[in-house]
């Protein structure tokens, strides 16, 4: 990888800094980059990242300069790795908003996922029209799988969020109609119909249906908490597909497209957040 010394148009950004960055930008605005290697990224990572191992940087030379009109974010373990991958993006390849995570991963305290992006339900070379098919079909997944969740309680926290979530899927899949529409080359039926139509085998994380449902009744035992942390993995999964998609697609139209749905999907797992601090609340009243 060509060195570069002086970093001084990097900017330094602090694990507090890059939560309230993600939590207020819109997912077109930035791209996060872990610079680390498949086995550490795998173990753990930051939502939405997307995996460049430093050693493989410059193959991705061209698909990184055209991500000049975004913040680019690096990080790595500690912070060695990410400020040589962010000088590098910074003074060789001349991209003009580039951050560096100080501390790295190690210093992060946001949310973690671990395992990698589900993105084989995908054809990253497909059209926006088929990549927009694919995405409804996964709504359809989670639309159902939320639906499943919500008759197994009448009332509470757990019963208000999933009941949201239902009719956030619903919305979302609309959404995604929308979009479809506006891309179709042929002729589209309405969204009660193409809705109705698919089999929704798969859920927005890229994980089966029936695996989900099975893994939700066996921790269903243990609580509405365990369910609400589902709901909040899923969503983060659904976050993290998307926001790996949106950066990975041939398709302009499919990143912008995307890009959106990631953004969506946060908003989702801002709400599951919210419920699950309601809930912890709750259970603090009840033990005193």
């Amino acid at each position: 990888m060509q060195d570069a010394t002086n970093s001084s148009t990097v900017t330094n950004i602090s694990s507090a800094e890059l939560r309230e960055y993600l939590q207020k930008h819109h997912e077109r605005e930035f791209v996060l980059i872990d610079v680390r290697q498949s086995e550490e990224y795998m173990a753990g990572h930051i939502p939405g990242a997307r995996l460049i191992p430093l050693n493989e940087l410059e193959a991705y030379t061209e698909e990184v300069k055209q991500l000049a009109g975004r913040r680019l974010i690096f990080y790595c373990r500690s912070g060695g790795r990410s400020a040589r991958a962010s000088a590098w993006a910074s003074q060789i390849l001349q991209l003009p908003a580039v951050f560096n995570l100080v501390g790295g991963f190690m210093g992060w305290d946001g949310q973690v996922l671990v395992d990698f992006p589900r993105l084989t339900p995908f054809d990253l070379s497909a059209t926006a029209e088929v990549l927009l098919r694919r995405a409804l079909d996964l709504e359809k997944g989670t639309h159902h799988l939320y639906e499943r969740i919500a008759s197994t309680r009448q009332s509470g926290v757990l019963a208000d969020t999933f009941s949201q979530l239902v009719s956030a899927e619903l919305a979302h899949g609309r959404a995604v109609h929308q979009l479809l529409m506006q891309v179709s080359t042929g002729d589209m039926q309405g969204f009660e119909e193409t809705f109705a139509s698919l089999p929704g085998a798969i859920i927005e994380n890229g994980m089966s249906l029936d695996a989900v449902l099975s893994r939700a009744e066996a921790i269903g035992s243990l609580g509405d908490m365990a369910l609400l942390e589902l709901a909040l993995e899923i969503e983060l999964g659904a976050y993290d597909l998307y926001k790996n998609l949106a950066t990975s697609v041939a398709s302009d139209v499919a990143q912008r497209a995307l890009g959106e749905l990631a953004q969506q999907e946060k908003g989702h797992a801002d709400l599951v957040l919210q419920s699950i601090g309601r809930l912890a609340k709750e259970i603090g009243r009840i033990a005193s």
